[in-house]
């Protein structure tokens, strides 16, 4: 399911748990002694999660090129300027 679909319609119950293992994320965790099944409210919460992180990793590369693209817009126009001069 792609992040698009997931944000439009939240999956339930067997179709959340199978997005939940493709995506790695675990749908059970330990307490005490005893492995309790996380709750479909929790699993969404941490698919959305994971989804926003994964967004956000991507942001972060579009802003290091924006960055690098801006220097190399100002060197070019301090070269053009120290050429002309």
């Amino acid at each position: 399911m792609r992040e698009r679909d997931f944000m439009k319609r939240l999956p339930q119950e067997q179709e959340l748990k199978d997005l939940a293992e493709e995506l790695g994320i675990p749908i059970m965790e330990t307490r005490g002694n005893s492995r309790l099944q996380v709750s479909d409210e929790d699993l969404q919460r941490r698919i959305m999660e994971y989804y926003q992180t994964r967004r956000g990793a991507r942001l972060w590369i579009v802003a290091v090129i924006a960055a690098v693209a801006s220097v190399i817009s100002a060197a070019t126009a301090i070269i053009a300027v120290c050429l002309r001069g």
